[in-house]
């Protein structure tokens, strides 16, 4: 495990341990995931407190499964998905001031948000605020599997090289008082916060914000692309 991966209150944490599998003294392309969740209390002045750690092992399929289910809660596209397999948009940026000047087309979606213009108000020190509309446009029966995206707070990603990425799947634009939240298993709900994906734990009632960083390091290690 490794990253920074504590909620703002310190309830809860996520480790996960990869797990890579070997045959006859052969690496095998089979990799599966030890996620440990631990309570707040799990270490105390008297070692570890083991009611207070509980671990699942994850495939590849769940942990896949896993970001597409936080994708599709966080995203203003309407289109299920299925089989790990992205819908893709083209991202048109924000050509129109206002959202009523935008033409409506049945593929598009469109991601609203508070920018800073760099122009400051008059006799303020702050700069103004402005609603930007940034249009992405669906590329028909064009799917991308999620295993080769990158998670970001604005979407998922493709790497295009080592300095830059496109967004090919948008997300909200969400404050932090903002909450999408489903569930995910028996055991916890997804929950889509300040562009990170959130975990909460039902046996505890202890919520976390995963880390984008140790995400995608994850992300990167079961789908072998590391």
């Amino acid at each position: 495990g490794s990253g920074e991966a504590w909620s703002s209150d310190g309830k809860l944490s996520f480790v996960p341990l990869g797990l890579t599998i070997m045959e006859n003294g052969l690496v095998k392309d089979d990799r599966k995931l030890v996620v440990l969740l631990l309570s707040k209390g799990w270490v105390n002045e008297y070692g570890l407190d083991y009611s207070k750690i509980s671990s699942e092992l994850w495939e590849k399929e769940d942990w896949n499964s896993f970001v597409c289910k936080y994708s599709e809660l966080n995203s203003p596209s309407k289109i299920n998905i299925e089989n790990n397999l992205i819908p893709v948009y083209k991202d048109l940026g924000s050509p129109y001031a206002k959202l009523e000047a935008i033409p409506k087309k049945p593929n598009q979606v469109i991601v609203s948000s508070e920018k800073l213009n760099g122009i400051k108000s008059k006799g303020s020190k702050k700069n103004k605020k402005e609603i930007q509309h940034r249009i992405f446009e669906l590329e028909v029966d064009s799917f991308i599997d999620v295993g080769l995206l990158n998670i970001k707070g604005d979407g998922l990603h493709l790497k295009k090289s080592a300095l830059g990425s496109k967004i090919v799947y948008p997300f909200f634009d969400l404050k932090g008082d903002d909450y999408i939240v489903k569930d995910y298993s028996q055991t916890m709900k997804v929950f889509a916060n300040e562009s990170r994906i959130g975990l909460y734990q039902k046996s505890t009632r202890s919520s976390m914000l995963l880390n984008n960083f140790l995400v995608n390091k994850v992300h990167d290690f079961i789908n072998s692309r590391d």
